[in-house]
C-alpha cells in the first residue's frame, strides 16, 4: 500500500474498478501482469473532470510525489484549477474476473485530490475457457468471440460494463 505523506501519512481513499460481462464457456478473464488502467478522474477541489480524457496508470511505473517522501503511480494537475493530485494502484488487489453477469472488482485504486468516476479497458486480457484453453487477446473493448478447440465450444465475452465503487 502506498501512502501519501503530504497530508500527514494517512491512507488515501480507496476505490474499486469493477467489471461486469457475460462469459460464455469461459472460467475467468484476467488482466495482464502489467496492464494499463484507463481512468477518468474528478478534481475534489473544483469538482470538474481533472483531465480531458482517460488518464493511463500502470502499477510498474512508480513516480515520486512532489514535495514528499512518498511515491505513487500517477501525479497530475487538474486542467481547470491546477490543483495537484496523485493516485496509486493496489497491485495486490488485481484479480481475475469470474462472476459472469455480475459486477466484480478487479483492481483497487487509491487517490488524493481526485476521485475516479469512470474507467475502461483498452488492452487485451487473458481469458481461460472451461477446458483450460487460454486466449491471450481477449478484448473487453466491444465483444470477444473465439472457438475453444480443446473443449469444442464457442467462447465469448459480451455485454461488457465498467463502474467505479467507493470502498
Amino acid at each position: 500500500m502506498l501512502l501519501d505523506l503530504r497530508s500527514g501519512g494517512g491512507e488515501m481513499p480507496k476505490f474499486s474498478l469493477a467489471l461486469k460481462a457475460d462469459l460464455e464457456n469461459l472460467r475467468e478473464v484476467r488482466p495482464l501482469s502489467d496492464s494499463q488502467w484507463h481512468i477518468k478522474f474528478k478534481c475534489l477541489k473544483c469538482r470538474e473532470d481533472a483531465s480531458d480524457s482517460y488518464t493511463t496508470m500502470r502499477a510498474s511505473e512508480v513516480v515520486p510525489i512532489p514535495n514528499s517522501r512518498g511515491e505513487c503511480h500517477l501525479v497530475m494537475k487538474c486542467t481547470f484549477c491546477k490543483a495537484e493530485a496523485n493516485a496509486s494502484i493496489d497491485a495486490a488487489s488485481i484479480t481475475s474476473y469470474t462472476s459472469s453477469g455480475a459486477f466484480q472488482s478487479i483492481v483497487r485504486v487509491e487517490s488524493r485530490g481526485v476521485e475516479p468516476f469512470d474507467w475502461k479497458c483498452e488492452e487485451p486480457m487473458t481469458a481461460t475457457s472451461t477446458s483450460d484453453q487460454e486466449f491471450l487477446d481477449a478484448s473487453l473493448d466491444g465483444e470477444f468471440c473465439d472457438y475453444d478447440e480443446r473443449g469444442k465450444v464457442p467462447v465469448s465475452i459480451m455485454n461488457v460494463e465498467f463502474r467505479v465503487d467507493k470502498i
